[in-house]
Order: structure tokens, then C-alpha cells, then sequence
């Protein structure tokens, strides 16, 4: 809205954000919702407490904590795996299937490769 917003519009809008803000939405979210800038939003919540800040759930952060390390951890079982066959192979094979699959471990890594899409 360009201007100044009219008093009855004001009395209607005000109160509708103020219930948002206690419901834990975020400025952007009650400013979107409600069709005023965000700085409007601002100006009519600024003397309201803060919401507390929403916290992921154990379960979701032990998720992304194994969602980050997975490629990683695929990584090292590869080369053990590949260790194992080489001691089998014999030292030369060995020293050459090693090289080529840990660069192309590291560069997936690197990457950012889903852990799906490594093999």
C-alpha cells in the first residue's frame, strides 16, 4: 500500500497482525498474509516479546547429521572394501584400483554428490 493507510482499515489490520505475532509467524509471513509492508508489520508488533525461536526436533537434527556425513562415510567403506580386494589382487593391482577409485570418491565428495548417485 503507497501512503498512509486509512484509520479503518488500520483498526481492522492491526489487531489480525497482533494475533499472528502470537501465534509464532514471522514478520515476512504476517506482512504476506495480510497485505502490508514489512516495516508497517514492525511498527504495530515492535512492543510485543519476541517469539521464541522454533527449535527442529532431535529426530530431525540426528537426520541431518547423518544426511551430511552419509557420502563421507560411503566413501571410507569403499575404500576399505577396496583395501580388502587389493590384499587379494596383490600389491600392484592393488596401488592402481586405489588411486583410480579414491579420486573419483574424492571428486563426487567434492562435488556435492547425492548419496544415492554414488557407486
Amino acid at each position: 500500500m503507497a501512503g498512509p493507510m486509512p484509520d479503518e482499515i488500520r483498526e481492522k489490520l492491526k489487531p489480525k497482525a497482533i494475533e499472528l505475532r502470537r501465534q509464532g509467524r514471522t514478520y515476512d509471513e504476517i506482512a504476506e498474509s495480510l497485505n502490508i509492508s514489512k516495516s508497517t508489520c514492525s511498527l504495530w508488533l515492535r512492543e510485543l516479546p519476541r517469539p521464541a525461536r522454533r527449535r527442529h526436533a532431535p529426530e530431525r537434527i540426528e537426520a541431518m547429521r547423518r544426511n551430511y556425513w552419509q557420502p563421507f562415510h560411503l566413501a571410507r567403506e569403499q575404500q576399505r572394501k577396496e583395501v580388502k580386494l587389493g590384499a587379494m589382487l596383490g600389491q600392484e593391482a592393488a596401488v592402481a584400483l586405489l588411486s583410480e577409485r579414491s579420486d573419483a570418491a574424492a571428486e563426487r565428495i567434492r562435488g556435492g554428490a547425492h548419496p544415492d548417485e554414488m557407486g
